[in-house]
């Protein structure tokens, strides 16, 4: 399922959703919430991405007077719901003002569409899993499923910033925890492991990666969650336990 309004972002964030509903084969939802509803119907640029992928079958629905609660309601019974990104969690309008509910409403996997191009066109071959925050498993699994449908590796990260005034010492269980996994779980992939020092902010930047995956997160590790919004460098997904 996929908010569009006719910007740019959101023609990104259908053109990602689109492509991943053909590797999954599935149908996908298109909501319009555009400013002035009913003004998708018609859209080329939406119809050129359609002709290019023949197999997708895309049903329109109209977001109506409150496209928000339409799509948070709908996303309920959906697989993954996915939106324009870059940060934009305070938007008045279009799909960017979708950003904060759908983050804050547990309803489904929720994918902000952001990044670099390469990212967003899946160039790089990598899948980003955050791990040690909780429910890892989800977020491994998450990982797994789109490295197979993309052909991409999963990359396993582990966010433990330096800290002043602390003896920052690293017990490093929660990768080999997910090295483990990874073995039982998914042989047939080669998984790259990273702990990274850095803080949040400058190890989500950096990253070249086709999608980061970590999960909503509550308290303090919700604020990760909200920092990929603001500065990975490529589409994020947020999983669901």
């Amino acid at each position: 399922m996929v908010g569009v309004d006719g910007s740019s972002a959101g023609y990104r964030a259908f053109e990602w959703a689109a492509r991943h509903a053909v590797a999954m084969c599935t149908d996908l939802q298109v909501f319009d919430v555009a400013a002035q509803a009913g003004l998708l119907a018609g859209d080329e640029t939406l119809r050129r991405v359609l002709r290019r992928l023949p197999t997708l079958i895309a049903h329109f629905r109209p977001g109506g007077a409150d496209p928000v609660r339409a799509v948070t309601s709908a996303a309920a019974e959906q697989d993954i719901l996915v939106l324009a990104g870059n940060g934009h969690t305070r938007a008045s309008t279009g799909p960017g003002r979708l950003i904060l509910p759908a983050i804050t409403r547990p309803c489904c996997a929720t994918v902000l569409v952001q990044g670099r191009p390469e990212a967003i066109r899946g160039e790089y071959g990598w899948i980003t899993a955050v791990v040690g925050r909780g429910n890892d498993v989800a977020v491994l699994d998450s990982a797994i499923t789109l490295c197979r449908v993309r052909g991409a590796q999963p990359r396993v990260l582990h966010l433990r910033p330096l800290l002043p005034g602390h003896g920052n010492l690293v017990d490093d269980g929660v990768v080999s925890s997910a090295a483990a996994y990874l073995r039982d779980t998914a042989p047939d992939l080669s998984a790259d492991f990273t702990l990274d020092r850095r803080q949040p902010h400058e190890s989500l930047a950096a990253l070249h990666s086709d999608l980061v995956v970590l999960e909503r997160g509550h308290q303090r590790d919700a604020l990760i969650t909200r920092t990929a919004l603001y500065h990975a460098s490529c589409p994020v997904l947020i999983v669901e336990h």
